[in-house]
């Protein structure tokens, strides 16, 4: 899907001389530029999130479902809105705090150990690669949930029947809400799942007019 396509372009959406979004779409580039904006940050906060409850399996501490979501939507502020709210870029390394505080609070009865630190400070910020591989499966089921949204076909073909339209456009948000929540049992309930459905009927109505 051409919308797909552009979601996955090397540049920004909405500026610049290397503009890419066609002619019929360059009214909604900046909505596409912000979908990109989110999806590149959803993809980072999975990512992060998931690598931090590894560690955390791995040392046999409790870091549920509750945790999970706690974390992702930590991150999830930190990235969108900055350090108290002033919307200042994030640096990696307070990102990286933000897990680690996560991971150790995971369990109040022992301490996780240093080496076990050390190696989740390594591998956080490796996920801010588009080339890791949690980062890139993300990418992958986000713009596959997003693609669920978008229409069946052009509502011309249909003739424009108001009751046609409607019932595949309620069909199309159902399924990529449940696609959605695929994604990641962690983004369940939280901002930022409610972002990724905005955006993905957002697309969506792009689409169809």
């Amino acid at each position: 899907h051409i919308c797909v396509s552009l979601l996955q372009a090397p540049v920004r959406l909405d500026a610049g001389p290397d503009l890419v979004v066609p002619e019929v779409l360059v009214l909604d580039a900046s909505r596409l530029a912000k979908a990109r904006d989110v999806l590149d940050r959803a993809c980072l906060v999975i990512s992060m999130a998931t690598l931090t409850q590894q560690v955390a399996a791995r040392n046999r501490r409790a870091f549920g479902l509750n945790q999970m979501q706690t974390l992702v939507g930590r991150l999830n502020i930190l990235l969108r809105d900055g350090i108290d709210g002033t919307q200042d870029s994030v640096s990696i390394p307070t990102l990286v705090d933000e897990c680690v505080r996560a991971a150790r609070e995971a369990n109040s009865q022992s301490e996780l150990p240093d080496e076990e630190v050390a190696a989740l400070r390594a591998l956080i910020p490796n996920a801010a690669s588009p080339d890791h591989a949690i980062f890139a499966l993300v990418n992958k089921r986000i713009l596959s949930s997003w693609v669920h949204f978008l229409p069946y076909c052009h509502p011309q073909i249909l003739q424009e029947d108001p009751g046609i339209i409607a019932s595949l456009e309620g069909r199309a948000r159902d399924e990529g809400m449940r696609s959605v929540a695929r994604i990641s049992a962690g983004i369940q309930h939280t901002e930022l799942g409610k972002e990724l459905i905005d955006v993905g009927g957002g697309l969506g109505r792009v689409m169809r007019h």
